[in-house]
């Protein structure tokens, strides 16, 4: 249980003790969530990495530890100089609190490029915008029931084949 005093984290003002919604992660749900993972639950900086990882990868499907690492360590950085009254480092500050709402983006540089679906690809513009706009809807079944076909048709031609190769072989 956290005390009023536990309340009040550095440049974030709290933990997230989960990641919720439908929008795609912000720097501060998952910094948010992995600092309540170190610091309140005692987990390792690796640890609470990975599991942070994970819990977004039921947004984006993919990781990016070292990302978070980063994100960590320059809060770190921050926390250490946080009684510096200087300009530079208040604008340091100021830039990490204003990039907290922003986009948590793990996606592949050629993201836009790789993705297909205008739809898939104007919802990443979206969420790349300040604020996040949009939502994630249900998911797209049409193109998952196509995919899944697609397996299906090279599984198959993969036996076809394996069982030509298998009758050569006990003709000759």
């Amino acid at each position: 249980m956290e005390t009023r005093s536990n309340d009040n984290v550095y440049l974030i003002k709290s933990y997230v003790p989960e990641i919720l919604g439908a929008k795609l992660p912000s720097y501060y749900q998952t910094f948010g969530y992995f600092l309540h993972l170190h610091k309140v639950e005692k987990m390792t900086v690796r640890k609470a990495s990975k599991l942070t990882i994970n819990v977004i990868m039921e947004f984006w499907k993919k990781a990016s530890i070292q990302k978070l690492e980063s994100v960590f360590y320059e809060w770190k950085g921050l926390q250490k100089h946080k009684s510096r009254s200087g300009e530079a480092h208040k604008k340091q500050e100021h830039e990490f609190v204003s990039h907290l709402e922003d986009l948590f983006d793990i996606a592949h540089q050629d993201a836009l490029t790789i993705i297909s679906n205008p739809e898939d690809r104007a919802f990443l513009l979206r969420q790349r915008e300040k604020g996040r706009p949009g939502s994630i809807g249900v998911r797209d079944k049409v193109t998952e029931r196509k995919a899944r076909a697609a397996g299906e048709r090279k599984q198959a031609e993969a036996r076809r084949r394996q069982k030509s190769v298998d009758e050569m072989n006990i003709r000759s």
